[in-house]
């Protein structure tokens, strides 16, 4: 389900289902076609998911193609997994997993107008056994698992080591590293001492696996930081954090208000949440806050249903959760990308290498800055102005005690991303994404160098020599995975430039499509690349033959077309037959009339391949984009082959033969020696209008290359079978038989133009759908001409001839009819996202 379908057509289907019979149709279908035969590949071959070394990464320890991983409350019953495995994901989170199952018996909702979905509870799952059955099932891929545990909801902080090291021991076997999730579990002395005991008990119990800590969207600073100093002292132990991406909506009736709100646009409700600040760039809605946005609660984690997150016996049964009375009311959306953004920021600057806290040194203390306004305050942004222990972001932001501020205009002062003059004012140093450039590139993979150029901002530049003592330092930095509020690649560059070494998709895959993790991983394979050339191959090394080759098409189909508009036939036909072109016509005057419609529309078709061939060689195979490469490989393979339909017709055309047989080792020698090489060229980044049309244009270029495909193969099938069909018949005013009569080897002779046709028609119909299903990109501007420039010589050579001879029965012309209107809608809907857009520097 590629992106220009399901933002065309089954996205707008689905969306008037519920959202849980939407998720299930769609994860049921899909994991359906992965156990058929050939149903991977098919999956495969529609996304075309390229897999570069550049992008290979260890995560602790653990090999990972890709810096995207899949979130699992997604597909909460892991039905299509084998599917999803092709989509360029990295990695597959499972969980949460509970001991029990946990079920709430409310339904799932969407707000699509924030890009949310709203959880009745986010620790719903089928339970361990569940889990443990279908894991123990054969699997297709071979991702890795995630897997996050977390407590029973009525199972009190003394028992919860016991249930999660019973987690962790029964999934050892299958999951290659755990997320913890606990700390919105229990209250914040009971989640620290939790944390410490399981410092000592759980990594046996685990296998020695890796253990990340997930750090929920709503935690309290004070609980956070304390959190991280515990992980920063048993460092051999945690190996990272996982930033969640779930925003409780808060507690009782408010929650219960609240969901319905969120679905329905309806009032707002009251929102009290203590000593706390919503995100400035989310709109709040905390607990009732009904008609808003949801908002990433960054307070204290308290609301008037009580402690975020806490379950006691009393209030919950043993496995089914109302999942409202228990404050467990959660959206996932776009609208916690800021949140996840400011503890991306926030963790990572605990948790830098000693050479980067050396190179912050010169009179600082730690990575804090004093922000003006008193008390201790992260000076980050414009200006921050801090209460009590406030962390200021963005442009000023006036926050309460312990609180976020992200967002806001208040003028406090000159704090600036960077600015000598101003960090002295204020006793800031500048954005943290500046200070902690070396960092981020050993982390996440991307060569030191401007730092302008990895934030697009105007930032900067990082010496090199500190970006070298980053990645030589001997205590590596811990992971840390980010997937709030992921939903285009442009949020997951800023997630990588806050300092996340991998994001982690869920509601972006609802919103944007099952193409995300390949857009995103387009645009890190692009930041790692740009500013480089890419290996230029001689022209006679390999692509130069395949532009040969495709001008010999070009100037063989125009010769065809000569031929067939003036004599038709050629003294070998008149052999073949014993008949001259004259006794033909005076035998039945439409025959050559009927044989030149074919042979023209065989030669539009060959200039048509001509032009594609030429142009996927000049502008691609040139620079080793493996699209290109496989495309033409399997076009020519196509196209070659059809030479040997003879053997169904009967018919040695020697001509055919001695262009195949000269064709044949250009096309030999264009495939060798070949390094495929990322693209070069930006990519979008955006989900924007142009984007939007454009999958729409997609969709319309995909039609035309399977429509073509489709009738290539038929006018095959027909060439080497019936060889007519009843318009054919018609237009002759003669039955097969009466033709037989006439000259026994007519039939061959058409049923040769014919199956020639269809195979010509077939290889160019492959060339088009690939460079439709795995080319287009903003920008490409040398694809949309090949589009334009490779369709209308087939085009225009099937409507003017059939109008010249006078075959203008509708039926006959309405295939071609509709290829042509879809195919002109087609370029129309593409030229504003490959022509007219520019690109955005990724």
């Amino acid at each position: 389900m590629p992106d220009w379908s399901y933002q065309t057509l089954f996205k707008p289907a689905l969306f008037r289902l519920p959202a849980e019979t939407a998720r299930d149709v769609t994860l049921g279908a899909m994991g359906a076609l992965s156990k058929l035969p050939g149903g991977s590949l098919v999956i495969r071959t529609l996304g075309h998911m390229e897999s570069h070394p550049i992008l290979h990464t260890q995560m602790c320890g653990i090999p990972v193609k890709y810096p995207v991983g899949l979130g699992g409350s997604l597909d909460v019953h892991g039905t299509a997994h084998d599917a999803l495995a092709q989509f360029g994901f990295g990695y597959i989170e499972i969980g949460p997993v509970t001991v029990r199952p946990v079920n709430t018996g409310a339904a799932v909702r969407r707000d699509a107008g924030r890009e949310t979905i709203l959880y009745p509870s986010a620790w719903a799952n089928d339970g361990l056994e569940a889990w443990i059955g279908r894991l123990e099932r054969r699997r297709k891929h071979k991702l890795p698992y995630m897997a996050r545990i977390r407590p029973m909801p009525d199972c009190g902080a003394a028992d919860a080591p016991e249930e999660l090291r019973l987690l962790a021991s029964r999934l050892s076997p299958y999951a290659a590293a755990f997320f913890v999730d606990v700390l919105d579990a229990y209250e914040e002395d009971e989640a620290l001492e939790l944390l410490d005991r399981l410092s000592g008990t759980l990594p046996v119990a685990a296998g020695h696996k890796p253990l990340l800590l997930y750090v929920p969207l709503g935690i309290s600073r004070p609980l956070l930081e304390k959190a991280l100093d515990m992980l920063e002292r048993s460092r051999g132990v945690w190996k990272g954090a996982v930033i969640g991406d779930a925003q409780k909506i808060g507690g009782g009736a408010e929650a219960a208000a609240g969901m319905a709100g969120l679905a329905g646009g309806g009032a707002q409700g009251p929102a009290t949440a203590s000593r706390s600040q919503a995100v400035g760039e989310t709109a709040a809605c905390t607990a009732g806050a009904a008609g808003g946005a949801v908002g990433a609660m960054m307070g204290s984690g308290r609301a008037s249903g009580g402690p975020a997150g806490r379950y006691n016996a009393g209030q919950t049964a043993a496995v089914t959760v109302g999942a409202c009375a228990a404050g467990e009311a959660v959206a996932v959306g776009a609208g916690g990308l800021a949140a996840g953004l400011e503890l991306t920021r926030f963790i990572r600057g605990r948790w830098r290498s000693r050479t980067d806290r050396a190179a912050d040194a010169g009179g600082r203390s730690g990575h804090w800055g004093a922000a003006s306004g008193g008390g201790t305050g992260c000076g980050h942004g414009d200006a921050a102005v801090g209460g009590d222990a406030g962390y200021g972001h963005g442009y000023a932001s006036t926050v309460g005690e312990a609180g976020y501020g992200h967002g806001g205009a208040s003028k406090v002062g000159d704090a600036g991303h960077g600015r000598e003059d101003s960090a002295a004012k204020s006793g800031s140093f500048g954005s943290r994404r500046e200070r902690e450039a070396p960092r981020l590139y050993a982390n996440s993979g991307y060569e030191p160098g401007d730092a302008a150029a990895m934030s697009g901002g105007d930032r900067g530049k990082v010496p090199k020599a500190a970006a070298a003592e980053g990645r030589n330092s001997s205590e590596p930095a811990p992971v840390i995975i980010m997937s709030a509020g992921i939903h285009e690649p442009q949020h997951a560059l800023d997630a990588l430039d806050a300092g996340a070494d991998y994001v982690q998709l869920h509601s972006g895959l609802v919103y944007a499509g099952p193409g995300l993790p390949k857009r995103i991983n387009e645009a890190v394979v692009y930041r790692k690349v740009r500013g480089t050339a890419a290996p230029e191959q001689p022209f006679w090394r390999n692509w130069g033959w395949m532009c040969l080759l495709g001008l010999g098409m070009i100037i063989g189909g125009a010769l065809a077309w000569l031929i067939a508009a003036t004599v038709v036939v050629l003294p070998y036909d008149v052999s073949f037959l014993g008949m001259t072109s004259q006794l033909l016509s005076r035998a039945n005057a439409r025959i050559l009339p009927f044989m030149s419609h074919d042979r023209i529309t065989l030669a539009g078709t060959m200039i048509s391949i001509g032009v594609i061939y030429f142009m996927l060689a000049r502008y691609g195979l040139r620079y080793g984009l493996h699209w290109c490469k496989t495309a033409l490989m399997t076009s020519c393979a196509v196209g070659f082959s059809s030479f040997f339909l003879y053997l169904g017709y009967g018919y040695f055309d020697p001509l055919h033969a001695l262009v195949a047989a000269i064709l044949l080792p250009m096309f030999i020698l264009s495939m060798r020696g070949h390094t495929d090489e990322p693209s070069r060229r930006p990519p979008n980044v955006h989900n924007d209008r142009d984007w939007r049309l454009a999958q729409w244009g997609q969709l319309m270029m995909v039609v035309v290359g399977f429509g073509l495909a489709l009738g290539g193969a038929v006018i095959s099938f027909i060439g080497i079978t019936d060889v007519f069909v009843p318009t054919d018949l018609a237009f002759l005013c003669a039955t097969p038989e009466m033709l037989k009569e006439l000259n026994e080897r007519i039939i061959p002779l058409i049923a040769h133009d014919r199956a020639g046709f269809g195979g010509a028609l077939f290889s160019d119909a492959i060339a088009i759908s690939a460079a439709a299903l795995w080319g287009v990109q903003k920008g490409e501007r040398w694809l949309w001409w090949m589009f334009l420039l490779g369709g209308l010589p087939g085009f225009f050579a099937g409507f003017s001839v059939h109008a010249i001879i006078g075959y203008t029965d509708f039926i006959h012309l309405l295939p071609a009819y509709f290829a042509f209107a879809v195919y002109v809608l087609g370029l129309v809907l593409l030229y504003p996202y490959m022509v007219r857009g520019k690109r955005a520097a990724a």
